[in-house]
């Protein structure tokens, strides 16, 4: 069991934590806007989830929270 939540918050980081510079959320943040960005299976599978939630939700959950995350990265940085 503890193997298997290991593996699973390795797997959260590597890919969507944006406090992780190498993980592809934060690899795909990064990137050029216009330029092809290759998405990893995981990242891909959690974008899709996202939109369903989104579409099923009629709107209600929104995973661009970017905004609302930088004024709370900055808010946390200034104390």
């Amino acid at each position: 069991m503890e193997a298997a939540l290991e593996e699973t918050f390795a797997l959260l980081d590597a890919t969507v934590n944006e406090w992780n510079p190498e993980s592809h959320a934060s690899q795909l943040n990064a990137s050029p806007a216009g330029v092809p960005f290759p998405l990893s299976r995981p990242l891909c599978d959690v974008l899709g989830v996202s939109a369903a939630v989104n579409r099923a939700l009629e709107g209600k959950f929104d995973p661009t929270i970017g905004v609302l995350s930088a004024a709370w990265t900055a808010a946390l940085e200034a104390g």
